[in-house]
């Protein structure tokens, strides 16, 4: 991977650059302990401290990924969260914290998925063309190619970026603004379920019935398991 010369450097004059030898360290919220890799949940509370290098950053998002019931890979905007902080962000484009945080902020899925693909360089032409994680998932039709920021993408690039975009965001399931009424949501056939397992759990009155577990991070159903006594399972069980 190149490194991102592309982007505006922002060290000033007679000042070191932020960017020295990678290492990659991890801190709980204490400051204790460091950890030189990730399993599934070992770091919910964890953030990423120190700056990486690109490939580094890759093999790490490799390694967070969750695979559901159907080994569709996804990303949780959390564990996204973790592994992408303001820091690693300025760190690894070499930029300074104000644009930094506008790629936190806006387009950290974007950079997510440039970085699988070897790409992160170009992220200001997304930025340019305000392509936003609030727009994923992309419409694909000609007009997309012909964007400045695809223009020297290769097709089966293209079809690999169409098909990664629902990866980073898979469904998140919550209740409505009053709290108790469970949000309905229509999906696209590529939206990917956190679902981890899945099992009969009989027939219902008209169909039959499915126990699931979902990833912890991707629903917000905490304050009523709390109430029911199921608060702190790291994968929760609904039927």
């Amino acid at each position: 991977m190149s490194a991102a010369h592309n982007l505006p450097a922002t060290s000033p004059a007679g000042e070191p650059s932020r960017v020295t030898t990678p290492t990659i360290q991890i801190i709980d919220e204490e400051g204790r302990g460091v950890m030189e890799d990730f399993d599934d949940g070992a770091s919910e509370s964890n953030e990423v401290a120190i700056e990486k290098t690109s490939a580094g950053v890759q093999s790490i998002l490799y390694e967070r990924a969750l695979h559901n019931k159907d080994n569709d890979r996804f990303w949780p905007e959390l564990i996204l969260n973790e592994i992408l902080t303001e820091i690693v962000i300025a760190d690894l484009l070499c930029i300074d914290d104000v644009l930094a945080n506008k790629i936190a902020t806006h387009h950290r899925k974007v950079l997510a998925i440039l970085i699988l693909h070897e790409r992160e360089e170009e992220i200001q032409l997304f930025i340019d063309e305000n392509v936003r994680d609030e727009d994923l998932p992309l419409s694909w039709d000609s007009s997309q190619q012909t964007r400045p920021c695809f223009s020297k993408w290769r097709k089966f690039e293209l079809d690999s970026f169409r098909n990664t975009q629902y990866e980073m965001i898979p469904l998140f399931l919550d209740f409505e603004g009053d709290g108790t009424t469970v949000r309905q949501i229509n999906l696209e056939p590529k939206f990917v379920l956190p679902f981890l397992t899945e099992e009969s759990s009989g027939a219902g009155g008209y169909s039959e019935v499915n126990k699931v577990v979902i990833d912890a991070r991707s629903h917000g159903f905490d304050r009523a398991l709390k109430s029911v006594g199921r608060a702190g399972d790291r994968h929760r069980i609904f039927c």
